[in-house]
Order: C-alpha cells, then structure tokens, then sequence
C-alpha cells in the first residue's frame, strides 16, 4: 500500500483510536506508506502535531476553513504557524 488517507467525520475527535490505527500502520507497513490526515484542525496542537508525525502521518489536509466553518478560518493563521514550526 502506497498510501493511505485517514479523514472522518474528524480523525482527531477520537485520539485513542486514531493513535492505535497509526501504530497498527507502521507495524504492518513501516514506513513505505505514506499517510494523510485530513482534519479540519480545530482541536490540533503542537503536542498533537509532534505525536502524529512520530507515528507517520505525512501529509496533513485541513479542510473545513472557510467561512462556513464554525471558526470562519480564524485559526488559519495560526495552523500555519504551527506547521511552519515544525517544518
């Protein structure tokens, strides 16, 4: 499996679960698959950030910032933020 891409509802809602889908990933595939996550990234942090990336995701696709989202893109700047630090 080349790639694998984990949306929702939102993947973040239930961290447990997504952390045990991710461990399971790269115990069967390692690191030879790429892995999205497609979140709308309200509840993103930087410890969240950190602890997705140690277990393989990727790629990150937030979705839902425009003004028909209950923020109305208002985190945007600071996602971007977020993610330029970890770049």
């Amino acid at each position: 499996m080349d790639w694998l891409i984990l949306s929702g509802g939102e993947p973040l809602a239930e961290k447990k679960l997504l952390y045990a889908i991710l461990d399971r990933v790269q115990e069967r595939y390692g690191r030879t698959t790429q892995v999205m996550l497609q979140t709308n990234g309200d509840p993103l942090t930087g410890a969240i950030l950190d602890k997705l990336i140690a277990k393989g995701v990727t790629r990150f696709d937030i979705a839902s910032i425009d003004r028909y989202h209950k923020h109305a893109g208002a985190r945007l700047e600071k996602l971007a933020a977020l993610f330029d630090s970890r770049a």
